[in-house]
């Protein structure tokens, strides 16, 4: 009996999505379920209003209580009142919303340092034997892949007849081993075992699908498999690089578990992909907002300083009327 080890990559592997979406939201704001719709409390405006991009958005968009002082001389009348209180109430709101978004970018920001943090799988049959095991390769003839390959004979065509060596085709593969320190993200562990609930729920949660592998395990570069990896020789070590989920699931020829990574990326793309617009909506009716309020207070000014001009050349128009009406009645 194999013992399940209490780690988010063991967890990844073996599909086990309860432990893994426990280990996921371990010390993330919010705990395991988060409701956006949740109102904060007055500890979490007050940490929110904090973040840089809530402060600058603060600075930009507050509109404030406008004074009396703003209508005088200007159109001072209840309806004008009115929709400045209205324009006041709605920036409030949509300040409100906006500071659910940075409550759940702080959320997924936290659940990101969980999710993509490379680990080993834990392999034992019970807590005290437990062994590590890392992702290795294996590399063995692939009799699918020679015909009609760039290089090699083609079909009808022997090496004897070209005159060229015979070229065997190789596939590379990928597998836990215990020999491997090669760590790994949890999701190219899920993928690695064919964990399909477990790809959705880290992918749901935010998992990176581009994240490589990319660590140098210090072996030497004519046991890697050149064919899919990208490797140069340093300091007598090896780094491997460029191995996404998606190529470990096209590698190992994971049809079904590939085609369940992609369905999953692609409605989290979706799910991002509103998130953005739902965003910018916010802050473009914030952007309106604020250049209607500086709109109408320099209209006002305007009137104000246009009404100021008017009574000033008035009274300089009549500057000399006072005396000669004093001097009549005399």
């Amino acid at each position: 009996m194999v013992y399940r080890a209490k780690d988010i990559c063991s967890a990844a592997f073996y599909n086990d999505v309860q432990r893994l979406r426990l280990l996921a939201t371990q010390g993330v704001p919010g705990g395991v379920i988060d409701n956006e719709e949740d109102p904060l409390e007055d500890a979490e405006e007050e940490a929110i209003d904090a973040n840089p991009e809530m402060v600058n958005l603060l600075a930009q968009y507050e509109l404030g209580a406008a004074s009396d002082d703003d209508y005088e001389g200007g159109k001072n009348d209840a309806a004008q009142v009115d929709d400045d209180v209205d324009d006041e109430e709605l920036q409030q709101a949509d300040l409100a919303l906006f500071r659910r978004i940075v409550r759940r970018e702080i959320r997924e920001a936290a659940l990101a340092r969980n999710l993509n943090t490379p680990g080993l799988l834990q392999v034992g049959t019970n807590p005290v034997e437990i062994t590590p095991h890392g992702v290795f390769f294996s590399i063995r003839e692939d009799p699918q892949g020679g015909s009609g390959e760039a290089g090699g004979p083609s079909q009808g065509e022997s090496s004897r007849d070209t005159g060229e060596e015979a070229v065997i085709p190789l596939r590379v593969s990928w597998k836990p081993s215990k020999r491997s320190p090669l760590r790994a993200s949890p999701l190219h562990w899920a993928v690695l075992g064919r964990s399909h609930e477990a790809i959705r729920l880290l992918i749901e949660l935010g998992a990176d699908a581009r994240q490589e592998i990319h660590q140098d395990v210090g072996f030497t570069p004519d046991l890697l498999p050149s064919p899919t990896m990208n490797h140069t020789a340093e300091r007598g070590g090896c780094p491997i690089r460029g191995l996404t989920p998606e190529e470990l699931a096209i590698a190992n020829r994971s049809d079904a578990t590939l085609k369940v990574l992609r369905a999953a990326v692609a409605t989290r793309s979706q799910i991002l992909e509103r998130r953005s617009e739902e965003k910018q909506n916010i802050e473009g009716r914030l952007e309106q907002r604020k250049a209607r309020r500086e709109k109408e207070r320099l209209s006002r000014e305007q009137r104000r300083m246009q009404e100021e001009e008017f009574e000033e050349s008035a009274y300089s128009g009549n500057g000399g009327s006072e005396e000669p009406e004093q001097y009549y009645h005399t």
